[in-house]
């Protein structure tokens, strides 16, 4: 008679074995600054969207994001709604691909 034990397998998460993607060399301060200092809301939104989608990368490599975040906070004060929109998923795409290195 065997007995049979019930054990759960956590399944894989791709955050966990995917190598980290350093975007933060491509996006540094002077890129923020060009951002920030860019008069047309529209040509802002697609700069901000090109940095949103390579957020979606499922792991980040922790190279120094802080100057992006003095960025977001920047952009939520924007009077523009787009901008501001732009700004939270900025914020979503770090914490999901940094995790505890967010903060």
């Amino acid at each position: 008679m065997e007995i049979e034990e019930d054990v759960e397998e956590e399944p894989l998460n791709a955050y966990d074995i995917t190598k980290p993607k350093d975007i933060f060399k491509k996006f540094n301060e002077k890129w923020t600054n060009k951002v920030l200092n860019e008069q047309k809301w529209k040509i802002q939104k697609r700069m901000l969207e090109e940095f949103i989608k390579e957020t979606e990368f499922p792991k980040l490599e922790n190279s120094g994001h802080q100057h992006v975040i003095r960025m977001v906070k920047r952009l939520l004060k924007n009077s523009n709604i787009n901008i501001q929109a732009c700004g939270l998923l900025i914020l979503k795409g770090l914490a999901k691909g940094l995790r505890q290195d967010f903060g």
